[in-house]
């Protein structure tokens, strides 16, 4: 089968609800991405922002979270994330976490067009090893530090 629009979900990002991330955001004309364009909540996203700024040369403060994209193919081959990727690679060389700087990179080189769907509703993002609970004010939970072993209740 073939698909008009894509929603990818790392391994540790959770639904909990049922409400339809297609019919909600414009993946036909939009990359849907969490964004942060302000200051950086963790050193994590510190050394991220660090890394964009090293490829585009400048002090824009950007970072873009690939634990939930939208998209469509359009949209995707827009980004153009293979070309010239080995020059990329080279340029932060002996850093972790290269894939967000290098998407953040990409999107804003080639002009491609992104709705931020950072809110905590739709990219709730949890740090510590989470309680026997689901927050259930939330769509979408990215538990990154991936300790699903407490995780029992999956609410409604």
């Amino acid at each position: 089968e073939q698909y008009e629009q894509v929603l990818y979900l790392d391994f540790d990002v959770i639904c909990n609800k049922h409400e339809n991330f297609f019919k909600t955001f414009d993946l036909k004309n939009n990359l849907c991405i969490k964004v942060v364009n302000n200051i950086a909540q963790n050193d994590k996203q510190e050394e991220k922002i660090k890394l964009y700024q090293q490829l585009t040369n400048s002090d824009d403060v950007l970072y873009m979270n690939t634990g939930i994209i939208g998209g469509c193919k359009d949209i995707f081959n827009q980004i153009n994330y293979f070309d010239n990727i080995d020059y990329l690679i080279k340029q932060i060389k002996d850093q972790r976490w290269l894939n967000e700087p290098i998407l953040c990179y990409k999107v804003i080189m080639n002009n491609v067009q992104y709705e931020n769907i950072g809110s905590d509703k739709w990219h709730w993002t949890d740090r510590k090893r989470f309680e026997d609970k689901v927050f259930y004010h939330c769509c979408v939970k990215n538990y990154i530090r991936n300790y699903f072993d407490k995780f029992t209740d999956f609410g409604d």
